[in-house]
């Protein structure tokens, strides 16, 4: 019996793109490895993502404490950068409440707090405005702006958010 040609595509396949190590932006720094140094890369990441993920009734201060340690934070430096966090996002006065009281745009200054301690150096940021009003607002993407310096912002690509990842960019937003 006849046999058919072997099915061949009209053109050429294009090479396959180059592995993602061999990939460096313009602004990076040499990276690390996934294989060998995930430790050191789990307490570089920040993530605040769109919906609050809190403990309703842990306060502000607790939170920040928790999360500090978690980064590695102890002792006076858990409480200068919680102290200092609690001031960057504005909640000082709202330290010692459970953040069950906390209005809604409160509890995402809370969420951004959490991804920014410890010194993150990638941040994951999904809608961090969401929810709050203008002042507030833009009360927030100048704090990004302030914290920018040797950080890769990783933002949703909605209108709010602007570009999807920038390494110390200016955030963009309404």
């Amino acid at each position: 019996p006849p046999t058919s040609p072997p099915l061949t595509p009209p053109h050429p396949a294009p090479p396959p793109p180059p592995h993602p190590s061999h990939l460096t932006p313009a602004h990076s720094r040499p990276g690390r490895s996934i294989a060998t140094q995930m430790p050191q890369i789990r307490l570089s990441l920040g993530v605040c993502p769109q919906t609050n993920v809190i403990f309703e009734a842990l306060t502000p201060t607790q939170h920040l404490h928790l999360y500090g340690a978690l980064k590695g934070l102890a002792g006076a430096a858990l409480h200068a950068a919680t102290s200092s966090m609690l001031d960057h996002v504005k909640l000082t006065e709202r330290a010692h409440t459970a953040a069950s009281a906390l209005s809604g745009g409160q509890k995402r200054k809370l969420c951004l707090g959490i991804s920014l301690i410890g010194g993150s150096r990638t941040i994951f940021l999904d809608e961090p405005t969401s929810g709050m009003d203008p002042h507030s607002r833009r009360a927030i993407w100048g704090l990004l702006r302030d914290q920018r310096e040797g950080r890769w912002w990783i933002r949703d690509p909605n209108p709010e958010g602007g570009a999807v990842a920038d390494p110390g960019s200016e955030p963009r937003g309404r």
